[in-house]
């Protein structure tokens, strides 16, 4: 890499600051010789113009520094204003960098929303299919006269395992005002059990065998089994 190329390297907000910093202080330094050199040559002016060659030498000197300085504070200003500009090319490069960095992660978890949001969307779809199921067999249940559990009953219960769910949803949590107290919570996974169990025991086991029962029991055995399987 040449020293040219070195030199415009991109540098760090941090770097570009310090130089710029740098050549501030040097600015600084300059103007205040600058300021001793004139009370100075006006200190030795008077015998210097009177024929004294001592101060004379020295008011030469003093006037060759002067232009020196002169020049050299020329050459930082324009090096504070090349490190002014490559301070905010810096400033811009970090902040593009910053802003890219950002977008990436909103990428990322834009797709995170979109796939919870897709899940819930599964999840209402499954729901709707397994409560028009839920709601046939209901309705066979109590055809074959099987009285429990009651449509008002699952209607009933089944929405405050919805409203239950909802509970524990942080996004909708509040769109479904009143909170539920311990008591009244319910959960579909416990509802189906304690159903099946009631129905089980109040209308099916009173009229069956114990052989019908133990081979109705293995039917179901081996139907789960098989879905466990296909899944």
């Amino acid at each position: 890499m040449s020293k040219q190329q070195t030199n415009n390297k991109q540098q760090t907000v941090a770097e570009s600051e310090a130089t710029l910093k740098r050549f501030e202080v040097e600015r600084t330094n300059i103007l205040d010789r600058q300021a001793l050199l004139a009370d100075r040559r006006r200190e030795i002016a008077f015998d210097a113009l009177s024929g004294d060659k001592s101060a004379t030498r020295l008011l030469d000197g003093l006037h060759r520094e002067a232009v020196e300085l002169e020049s050299r504070l020329v050459s930082v200003g324009d090096a504070i204003a090349e490190a002014q500009r490559r301070l905010a090319a810096a400033r811009e490069h970090e902040q593009k960098e910053a802003n890219k960095q950002r977008a990436l992660q909103v990428r990322q978890v834009l797709g995170e929303l979109v796939e919870g949001l897709g899940d819930c969307g599964k999840a209402l779809d499954l729901f709707v299919v397994g409560a028009n199921k839920a709601n046939d067999a209901l309705d066979e249940l109590h055809r074959f006269g099987c009285r429990v559990p009651t449509r008002d009953v699952v209607r009933v219960y089944g929405a405050l395992a919805i409203h239950t769910a909802l509970m524990q949803s942080a996004l909708w949590s509040r769109e479904i005002g009143r909170h539920l107290a311990p008591n009244e919570r319910k959960d579909f996974r416990q509802l189906k059990v304690q159903w099946h169990d009631m129905v089980e025991r109040n209308a099916v086991a009173p009229y069956l065998d114990d052989d019908d029962g133990e081979q109705i029991n293995n039917e179901q055995i081996n139907s789960e089994q098989a879905k466990t399987e296909a899944a």
